[in-house]
């Protein structure tokens, strides 16, 4: 009985030692870390674009964001990405920019479809 109990403590304590690693490793699926920015474009450069972005508990903040030859751009919602170019990455563009592990320059930037343009009933009602 008592080796049991002991046998369920450990694993208790192991589940509970790494299940912030894989609840982690879950949100970086998700897109939800520090090497991804979403926001909104405020300007475009020939080697650089800043993005305004919003966070939940935070003021806004303005990111400027590297760009060079191997920054990939697509196009459209998630699932129904096209590839696209620079030029496609305009001010006001909501986007979605990977960024390198150092957090400086875009290695992808997914250019977003305005709200009003999402399918599946996700769209914002007007404020």
């Amino acid at each position: 009985m008592k080796l049991g109990y002991a046998v369920l403590m450990v694993a208790v304590g192991a589940m509970l030692m790494f299940a912030p690693a894989a609840m982690g490793a879950d949100k970086a699926e998700k897109g939800h870390d520090k090497n991804v920015a979403y926001g909104e474009v405020k300007t475009v450069g020939a080697d650089s674009i800043t993005v305004t972005v919003k966070k939940k508990d935070a003021p806004a903040e303005e990111k400027p964001i590297a760009t060079n030859a191997d920054t990939k751009v697509v196009t459209g919602a998630r699932g129904e990405e096209k590839e696209g170019s620079m030029a496609d990455v305009k001010v006001g563009a909501r986007v979605r920019v990977t960024l390198t592990e150092d957090g400086k320059t875009a290695v992808k930037i997914a250019v977003m479809p305005p709200r009003g343009d999402r399918k599946g009933g996700h769209e914002k009602a007007p404020k």
